[in-house]
C-alpha cells in the first residue's frame, strides 16, 4: 500500500509538471505558424519563440494560484494575447513617431504589467529597456520570476504606484494595456515621460480613447494604428482629433506626444 500510494504521489506529480511544459510547447507551435502570417514584416529579437514558450510554461504554473489570467493554461489564448502585445514591434515602423523608440538605449515603462503583458512580450522581443510596474505583491514576484527565468536582462519589475515622485520624467515611452479608464492611462503615463516621449494605449473593439483627456494631460494628437487579428492581419493609419468620438472599429494603438 505504501509502494502504491508514493507511486501515486509521483504520478500526479508529473501530470503537475508536464501540463506547463505542453502548454508552453503547444503556444510556441502556434506562434512559429501565424507570427509571420499576422505580422510579415516583424522582426524579433533572436529567441523570442523560445521565450515565449518558457513564459507560457510560468503562466500555466502559477496563473490561477497568483490569479494571472483568466486562461493561463489554454495555449491559444496565450498566443492570441502574445501576438496582440507584439503589435507595436510590428507596427513601429509604420509609425513616423515610433520610430526608434525599442531600440537599445530608449527606456519603455509599461504601466500595470499584470502578468507581463505586454512588458514581457516587448521586453523578449526588442532591444529596449523595460520597466514593468507592478505594484501588486503577488503579480510583482511572479514579473521577477518570469524575468530571471526568460533571462531578461533588459528588464525590471517596480513595485512602487505611479504617480510617483520617485519616477518622474524618465521614459521615452509609456505602454498601457487592459488598464481599464484610458483617462489613468494617459495621467501615468504623463507623469513617467520625458518631454516629446510617446504614450501607446493598446484599445479595443468599442473602447473610447478619450482624446480630449488625453490632451488635457498634456498630449498631442499622434496616430492610431488599426489593426486586426485574423488569419492575416491587416491594419490601417488615421490621424487622431480632439472632436473624435474616438471609437475604435477593431483594435488599435493609439499614440499621444508629451508636448507639456
Amino acid at each position: 500500500m505504501k509502494t502504491a500510494d508514493t507511486g501515486d504521489l509521483v504520478g500526479a506529480r508529473d501530470v503537475r509538471q508536464a501540463l506547463p511544459t505542453a502548454v508552453g510547447r503547444d503556444t510556441a507551435r502556434i506562434l512559429e505558424h501565424w507570427l509571420p502570417q499576422v505580422w510579415p514584416r516583424a522582426i524579433f529579437a533572436p529567441g523570442f519563440i523560445e521565450r515565449m514558450n518558457r513564459f507560457a510554461q510560468l503562466l500555466a504554473c502559477w496563473g490561477k494560484a497568483f490569479n494571472l489570467t483568466s486562461r493561463p493554461d489554454d495555449p491559444a489564448t496565450l498566443a492570441f494575447h502574445i501576438i496582440d502585445c507584439a503589435s507595436v514591434l510590428a507596427l513601429k515602423d509604420e509609425a513616423a513617431l515610433l520610430r526608434g523608440y525599442f531600440e537599445p538605449g530608449r527606456a519603455v515603462a509599461d504601466i500595470g504589467s499584470g502578468c507581463g503583458f505586454p512588458g514581457v512580450v516587448l521586453a523578449s522581443g526588442c532591444g529596449a529597456h523595460l520597466v514593468l510596474f507592478e505594484p501588486r505583491r503577488k503579480r510583482a514576484a511572479f514579473l521577477r520570476i518570469v524575468i530571471a527565468e526568460l533571462g531578461l536582462d533588459n528588464a525590471e519589475v517596480s513595485a512602487l504606484s505611479l504617480p510617483s515622485e520617485q519616477i518622474r520624467a524618465r521614459f521615452d515611452v509609456a505602454v498601457g494595456r487592459a488598464l481599464g479608464a484610458p483617462a489613468k492611462f494617459y495621467r501615468l503615463a504623463h507623469s513617467v515621460l520625458l518631454e516629446g516621449g510617446v504614450a501607446i494605449l493598446y484599445a479595443t473593439r468599442f473602447q473610447t480613447v478619450a482624446p480630449g483627456s488625453a490632451q488635457a494631460a498634456g498630449f498631442s494628437a499622434g496616430e492610431t494604428l488599426v489593426y486586426r487579428l485574423s488569419l492575416a492581419a491587416s491594419w490601417q493609419r488615421r490621424r487622431s482629433s480632439a472632436d473624435e468620438a474616438g471609437v475604435l472599429p477593431d483594435r488599435a494603438l493609439v499614440t499621444w506626444q508629451k508636448v507639456r
